[in-house]
């Protein structure tokens, strides 16, 4: 079912072929799916926490995923350390919050545990709600632009316990990916 909605979302309308950082919009769809960390050998952690805070700065919720989906790519390392030096990521395309997010913290390095070395990004995008809405899941998109197609890809999915934000709320995401060294 996700590789099928994948591409519909990403080829409709024709068969062309784009290259993405080495690999292309078919390899991706073709060869990996959105997997769960948990069943992926302990190569990927991903912890994202959502802090809501509302207009006169008081803590509203805090909560952290509880699934997390992620596309076990080169497109993903690359969209990874292009957030890391940009300090822009696209979240939710599909809300109409279209633009890229700036990134107001970043850090990339190394960590080491019982289980082995693993390379860690980091990152802390707030942002102030334009609207009432809700969210239950976040994403980090990688979005592609050709002569006539514009390509959005979901590298990586976590569902959140729903939280309702109001217009004017601050809402604050800290993501920490780690990737197994190997």
């Amino acid at each position: 079912m996700i590789r099928i909605s994948l591409f519909i979302i990403l080829v409709v309308g024709g068969g062309s072929i784009y290259q993405a950082h080495g690999e292309t919009i078919e390899d991706i769809i073709n060869n990996n799916e959105l997997v769960n960390i948990l069943e992926f050998n302990d190569n990927y952690k991903v912890e994202i926490i959502q802090i809501v805070r509302d207009s006169q700065g008081r803590l509203i919720s805090t909560t952290s995923n509880v699934y997390t989906g992620i596309i076990p790519s080169e497109t993903l390392q690359k969209s990874l350390d292009a957030i890391y030096e940009d300090k822009k990521i696209l979240l939710f395309p599909w809300l109409g919050i279209e633009e890229f997010q700036t990134v107001s913290y970043s850090k990339k390095d190394i960590v080491k545990n019982e289980n082995g070395s693993y390379e860690r990004w980091r990152f802390v995008i707030e942002y102030e709600e334009m609207q009432r809405t809700f969210y239950s899941n976040v994403g980090i998109f990688e979005k592609f632009e050709t002569s006539n197609r514009i390509y959005v890809i979901k590298l990586l999915d976590a569902q959140l316990p729903a939280s309702l934000v109001e217009t004017g709320d601050i809402t604050t995401w800290i993501f920490e990916i780690q990737k197994k060294v190997v």
